[in-house]
Parts: structure tokens; C-alpha cells; sequence
């Protein structure tokens, strides 16, 4: 069972980048803009589902997915940032 709804979609939202992004890519963007506790391997588990994603941290992926948070909890199908 998973921890998090949104794991899937962070991966998905990753490739959908020009050019794809690594989790390593996500992670480094997140310590740029303070959230040192975003590392490679949170990135994995909340994808893979073994760990929860804060508020927190589901806001500041998704902009740097540019996504919106809503469609990482699947309440829109539309990824467009509001």
C-alpha cells in the first residue's frame, strides 16, 4: 500500500520536462532554494510510495515540476499550474 497518492505523478511530471528531469535534478533544485531534506533517495521513496510527502515539500515539487499540486493529489487531470 502506498504512503502517498502522489509519488506516481511526481515521476510523470519529472519526464514530461524538456529535457527530463532526474530525481537528482529535482533534489538539487529543492537544496537551491532551501529544502536540504529533499534529497535523491526522499525523491525515490515518495515516488516508489514507502514514504509521505509534507504540504511542504508537495508545493515546492510541483513548482519545479511546474505542476499543480492539484494534479499531484489527482484532484485535477490537468497538470497546468494554477
Amino acid at each position: 500500500m502506498d504512503i502517498n497518492i502522489s509519488g506516481h505523478r511526481i515521476r510523470v511530471a519529472r519526464a514530461m520536462q524538456e529535457p527530463p528531469m532526474t530525481q537528482q535534478d529535482v533534489s538539487t533544485k529543492c537544496q537551491v532554494e532551501g529544502y536540504y531534506g529533499i534529497t535523491k533517495e526522499v525523491i525515490s521513496k515518495i515516488e516508489r510510495g514507502v514514504r509521505g510527502v509534507s504540504d511542504t515539500e508537495l508545493k515546492i515539487i510541483a513548482e519545479i515540476l511546474n505542476v499543480s499540486v492539484n494534479w499531484l493529489i489527482k484532484d485535477t487531470d490537468d497538470p497546468k499550474r494554477r
